[in-house]
């Protein structure tokens, strides 16, 4: 009886023992599951604080970059006389109204906390403004249209006096016939790239970013120019030509007088103070 209570005590404090070190061992597992928890959820936060800086400092830069491209265009613009004040005043307007937009775009990114609103605030740069890709091209071909149709403008001003020029050659007798053929053409071509322009104008005028046939269009625009560039060369060839016309007409014109002038000096003197001295 004494050999079982002997044996049931040391088996008490074994078990006893065991649950102690088991509860011990438990309890340190739990510690170090927790310890690292907290550490994995610190550098999960310290990841996505280090991913959200970094966001929004890129996201800085490309709003940046935007912005100094928009001034540059700005500073063209205004340094343009040619450019009519009306349609100066016009662009200038738009490129001002783009940089503020991008200016509150970039005060929102920076006040944003968490990564996912950084993100999509981010994505706006591309997919809302599209600097690059739509405004700054779409600007760049406004200056060059309304340019060109002040040229235009300028260069068709100008026929009526050639035409009246031409009038006042013909009125003396002189064959204008080559020269009128020249401003005919000189005054078609003229109406054409203005035509074109114009259309063109109103085409630039009309895109937005929802535009779907943007792309397109921007093509379009950019045919017609090389094509009017053609026709000024062509319009260039034509005044070109008229001039050395004009110049052969007035020359001959001079020539012509000197020699009448010349024939008349040669005349012998039929006055009755000739006869006297005869006598």
């Amino acid at each position: 009886m004494k050999k079982i209570l002997t044996i049931f005590v040391s088996l008490s404090l074994f078990l006893g023992s065991s649950t102690v070190v088991f509860a011990a061992n438990y309890g340190n597992g739990l510690v170090r599951d927790f310890n690292r928890t907290i550490n994995e959820a610190s550098r999960t936060a310290q990841h996505q604080q280090n991913s959200l800086d970094a966001v929004i400092k890129r996201s800085d830069q490309l709003i940046t970059n935007r912005i100094d491209w928009l001034n540059k265009l700005s500073t063209r613009l205004s340094d343009d006389k040619r450019l009519p004040s009306d349609e100066q005043s016009q662009l200038e307007s738009e490129i001002q109204t783009e940089i503020s937009n991008l200016t509150n775009l970039k005060t929102k990114i920076d006040a944003d906390t968490t990564l996912s609103t950084a993100q999509a605030d981010s994505k706006e740069i591309i997919v809302s403004y599209r600097v690059y890709a739509y405004f700054i091209p779409r600007i760049q071909l406004l200056i060059t249209v309304n340019n060109l149709l002040s040229l235009t403008s300028s260069l068709q001003n100008l026929i009526p006096n050639i035409q009246n020029l031409i009038n006042s050659l013909q009125s003396q007798g002189k064959n204008v016939t080559a020269l009128q053929s020249i401003l005919s053409d000189a005054s078609s071509t003229l109406t054409t790239i203005n035509t074109k322009l114009t259309s063109d104008k109103t085409t630039l005028e009309g895109l937005s970013l929802s535009s779907t046939s943007y792309e397109t269009n921007i093509r379009g625009v950019r045919s017609d120019l090389e094509n009017i560039r053609g026709s000024f060369g062509h319009l260039r060839a034509d005044l070109s030509q008229m001039r050395q016309d004009f110049r052969a007409i007035i020359i001959g014109n001079s020539q012509s007088n000197a020699t009448s002038s010349g024939e008349d000096s040669n005349q012998p003197v039929s006055s009755e103070s000739g006869n006297s001295v005869n006598h």
